[in-house]
């Protein structure tokens, strides 16, 4: 496959988008004990509408169960640090890509997909107590980001790229084995290349180099984002037609001591936990 190709895209995308500076150091300073809600909070009000849309969810009928929270100190407190991340994380890293045409995506459908796999990948990462499970989130998140790139990069690319799967069936060829056929790279090659611009760690680099086909005897992350994307697709009721669901890698949910009788209750409990934070995503990146 051609390295230097999907690199070449990677670097083109970095030079017309802004890095999203302060999702990466809120996500830094709640990894850090020594960092204190009035500091995390300082940083977030340099974002106006990252401040609103914190305070809009911590002051949601979900969430708010005393008097209204009007400073954004106490909506850190009220939240907790995971979902501060994701929503800084979020919102930051979709806004950072709102400038980039992309006709032929569903832009809202890709972010909704990336946001579930994310809250997935992190509530799964959590119950086994993963190694490096701070970073789940961040890792779900961007695991197809390289697909968005090419879809609004390569847009001409696009319907031979659609074509070329169909011919061969979806069973038979997923649209990843498609891109290779028909680019000589796919979008974990792209968004490996993007996460090295962006300096991620190497943890979540390898998520999103290998979410397709992670090494069973490696890391865990990577293991668990793969399964994470599966049970995003499989649970999408909004698609029309519905989503094909590729097959899970044989031994996966071993690797990461889950039966497959526990997807319905993960899925349960994330479905659960991001209506309002979706709902409030969606309206800060539409603006």
């Amino acid at each position: 496959m051609t390295v230097s190709a999907a690199k070449e895209l990677a670097d083109e995308v970095n030079a017309l988008i802004s890095i999203p500076d302060i999702g990466f150091k809120v996500r830094e300073m709640l990894s850090d004990d020594r960092s204190t809600p009035k500091q995390v909070a300082r940083v977030i009000e340099r974002d106006p509408a990252l401040t609103a849309a914190l305070l809009r969810v911590a002051n949601s009928a979900l969430i708010n169960r005393g008097r209204p929270v009007e400073d954004i100190n106490r909506a850190i407190t009220r939240l907790g640090g995971v979902q501060v991340q994701e929503l800084a994380m979020g919102i930051s890293v979709s806004r950072a890509f709102g400038g980039l045409p992309a006709d032929q995506v569903s832009v809202s459908a890709f972010w909704r997909h990336s946001v579930f796999c994310g809250a997935i990948s992190r509530l799964i990462a959590w119950l086994v107590n993963a190694p490096g499970k701070e970073q789940a989130f961040t890792a779900g998140l961007l695991h197809d980001i390289g697909e968005l790139i090419i879809y609004s990069r390569r847009k001409e690319m696009v319907p031979e790229l659609i074509s070329t799967a169909q011919a061969f069936g979806v069973n038979e060829m997923t649209h990843y084995m498609a891109e290779r056929s028909v680019l000589a790279f796919d979008h974990m090659m792209v968004g490996e290349h993007l996460a090295m611009n962006w300096s991620l760690p190497q943890l979540v680099r390898d998520c999103v180099a290998h979410h397709h086909e992670p090494d069973l005897d490696g890391e865990m992350l990577p293991v668990i984002v793969h399964v994470a994307d599966l049970m995003a697709i499989s649970a999408d009721d909004e698609s029309e037609p519905p989503l094909y669901v590729p097959p899970m890698l044989p031994g996966a949910m071993e690797v990461i001591g889950l039966r497959d009788s526990d997807i319905p209750e993960i899925l349960q409990m994330v479905q659960a936990g991001i209506a309002e934070m979706m709902t409030t995503f969606n309206q800060v990146r539409a603006k």
